[in-house]
């Protein structure tokens, strides 16, 4: 049960992550659990799923248990 417990912790310090930088309007770098990377501005968030805008690939939905680092974008 502790499991559940620390994974739903875990979601909601994640979701509370994504509002605050989608309310601020901060781009995001986020890493995969495939190692993909993918940065951007948060379109939407909607259950366990948001809505990103990547700088070169567009609009495209990312499921939180996908998220292995969330964190904010650095410009070059």
């Amino acid at each position: 049960m502790q499991k559940k417990n620390e994974k739903e912790e875990g979601d909601n310090i994640l979701r509370e992550q994504l509002e605050f930088y989608k309310k601020n309007d901060v781009k995001i770098h986020i890493t995969k659990t495939n190692s993909m990377c993918y940065g951007g501005k948060i379109l939407e968030l909607a259950g366990d799923l948001l809505i990103l805008d990547d700088v070169k690939l567009g609009t495209m939905p990312i499921h939180f248990i996908e998220i292995k680092v969330l964190e904010k974008f650095k410009e070059k």
